[in-house]
Parts: C-alpha cells; sequence; structure tokens
C-alpha cells in the first residue's frame, strides 16, 4: 500500500505526518498510514479488519468509545 494519499493530506493541512492520528478499518488502509509515518488506531469491528496483528498503535471495536477526553490522553500528537 502507497502512503501518497495520506502524505497528500499533511500537505494540504500542513501538518508532519508524525503529528496525525488514523483511523483505518482495514490492513491496507493501516500499512498504507503507517508506511507515512502517522499513529494509527485500528477498527476491529468491520469486515474489512482481516489480521489481528496489524502494526497499528492502537486496536478499537468501534468509534463509539472515543471522547474528548480518551483523545487528550494521546499526548504524543
Amino acid at each position: 500500500p502507497h502512503p501518497d494519499g495520506y502524505l497528500k493530506a499533511t500537505e494540504i493541512l500542513n501538518v508532519s505526518p508524525e503529528a496525525c492520528l488514523v483511523f483505518e478499518d482495514s490492513t491496507a488502509g493501516i500499512a498504507s498510514a503507517l508506511a507515512a509515518g502517522m499513529w494509527v488506531v485500528a477498527i476491529t469491528s468491520t469486515n474489512y479488519f482481516k489480521q489481528e496483528t496489524s502494526g497499528a498503535h492502537f486496536q478499537i471495536p468501534d468509534l463509539t468509545g472515543i471522547t474528548e477526553k480518551w483523545i487528550d490522553h494521546l499526548s504524543f500528537i
């Protein structure tokens, strides 16, 4: 998977890849975001997620648990 789409987004937003948090539900998308140098959260409840070990930094079943408080704990961004 090519990181080009993710890297283009960082150019448009004028941010570094290391300052980005990507939510992905496919192994190809996870690989692309990792190749771009971004932080990756794997959403494991979709049909697109094929592997238990994806290389993602975090794994969550779905987006229902994402709150502002959860994001505030991500001090690496």
